[in-house]
């Protein structure tokens, strides 16, 4: 168990979170999740919204081809500030080690590397499947090889015959392959040294998905990957070189696994104690998969009790509780106990979502968030808003209309403008009204009102929450 307590209770009776050497980070707080470079940009856009030590989170190992980007060429003085000044978080999407989803994998394997992406389809496409494959870090292999019938069905000119039969493989089993297994700790050797650059950086590390179907060896590898990163902070910390890396310990827990007659959860929670004892972790973040179809089949009453279990069992040893991609449930859950909830900026549950079949022009312009409504609107939905109010609700330091609103033109490019521009200038820093959110619920918290985070969907029109 670490020395240090990353969470403690103030004089307002509230939590205060320690991030490294970033310590009264006021709870409950959110985390605005960024996956690509235009989410960087929409960030230093709506800095200002954000309380002045207020984390973040990124992928790790795609991190410095983001922030690398020529694009940010005259930014980089802002960029410099924004790590300087804000913890931030290494989080890996782990929806890629478990959905069929080829190209993005290959894009991430490869760390944005676009000349290795080439010669990677140059090969698929010549037939030597193999020899493409063999290109990739060695923990990325099995999990492509999975999906790779579905890779050269997307790749022009390829022949999905030079392809191994992959059909009835389950992606996220790729973790029992050896190369998986050992491949790991390159992996996360690379994280840790690259997290070590930057002050205040925790390491959130990808896992295994714990299903319903799963067998006790998904819960077992789970912990034994956990361990393995924590073990790895704590070794690369001791050296003389870096900043100082925590880890927070990561579970992955599809919805279905809350059924009724799956043990799952109490397998996690009778290990998790004994863990945390051991293990210098500095928190523990919970990502559980498919937030809107558990509240539709009825779980939401073991989701809060299994929340509540681990944010007690956490916080009796001083650790704060985090709920990555979890949007507005997240913040709804802030009143069992977690510290922090975090979203994609995009409003998606995943950043990389399993293609329905292309993408029209209106969804190019994605969603906004609706401050008080918590739900998210598309542009047709946001057109019957500013025709009625002329903008949308008015929070501090966040953009109250988009920069173009010509509500008399029929095309979607003349009526919003340029759908990049959108996402950049309004509807990804609109996201970050959670924050406004936590600090009404802090504000609640102060002044004796129970469970602020319950008070404030009641009044909503959240489809499940109000």
């Amino acid at each position: 168990m670490p020395e240090l307590e990353f969470i403690q209770q103030n004089e307002a009776g509230l939590e205060e979170v320690r991030i490294n050497d970033q310590t009264g980070i006021q709870a409950p707080f959110f985390i605005p999740e960024l996956t690509g470079p235009e989410d960087l940009e929409a960030l230093l856009n709506g800095l200002p919204a954000l309380d002045e030590n207020n984390p973040f989170m990124v992928p790790g190992y795609r991190w410095q081809d983001i922030r690398s980007k020529p694009t940010f060429k005259d930014k980089r003085p802002e960029i410099k500030r924004l790590l300087s000044t804000h913890p931030f978080f290494y989080y890996e999407p782990v929806e890629l080690y478990r959905f069929k989803m080829p190209m993005h994998l290959v894009t991430y394997a490869f760390q944005g590397n676009r000349s290795k992406s080439r010669e990677f389809y140059k090969r698929a496409r010549k037939g030597e499947v193999d020899q493409a494959i063999s290109m990739l870090p060695t923990f990325f292999q099995p999990f492509l090889e999975a999906q790779i019938e579905r890779l050269l069905e997307k790749t022009d000119d390829a022949d999905p015959d030079d392809a191994p039969d992959t059909k009835n493989r389950k992606i996220h089993e790729s973790w029992r392959d050896e190369r998986a297994d050992k491949g790991f700790t390159e992996y996360f050797d690379y994280l840790v040294e690259d997290a070590q650059r930057s002050p205040n950086v925790s390491v959130i590390p990808p896992v295994p998905p714990i299903l319903a179907s799963s067998d006790r060896d998904a819960v077992t590898r789970t912990f034994g990957v956990n361990r393995y990163m924590t073990s790895l902070c704590e070794k690369k910390g001791s050296g003389m070189s870096g900043n100082r890396v925590y880890s927070y310990f990561h579970l992955y827990i599809d919805q279905g696994a809350f059924k009724s007659g799956s043990n799952k959860s109490q397998q996690i929670l009778s290990k998790l104690e004994d863990e945390i004892l051991e293990f210098d972790y500095a928190g523990v973040a919970i990502t559980i998969s498919n937030y809107d179809r558990a509240w539709e089949n009825g779980l939401e009453k073991s989701i809060e009790k299994f929340v509540n279990r681990v944010s007690n069992i956490a916080g009796q040893h001083d650790l704060p509780v985090t709920l990555p991609r979890s949007n507005w449930y997240g913040a709804y859950l802030t009143d069992s106990g977690v510290q922090s909830f975090s979203s994609p900026l995009n409003g998606n549950e995943r950043k990389h979502q399993r293609s329905t079949g292309g993408m029209g022009k209106k969804a190019r312009y994605g969603t906004v968030a609706m401050y008080g409504e918590a739900f998210d609107v598309n542009v047709s939905q946001l057109e019957t808003v500013l025709e009625r109010n002329g903008q949308v609700h008015d929070v501090e330091h966040l953009p109250s209309e988009p920069p173009t609103f010509a509500p008399e033109e029929r095309e979607w490019k003349q009526k919003f403008g340029k759908a990049r521009q959108f996402r950049v200038e309004f509807a990804k820093p609109r996201r970050l009204v959670h924050s406004q959110e936590a600090r009404e619920f802090r504000q609640d918290i102060k002044a004796g009102v129970p469970n602020p985070a319950e008070h404030y969907f009641r009044r909503s029109q959240h489809p499940h929450l109000s």
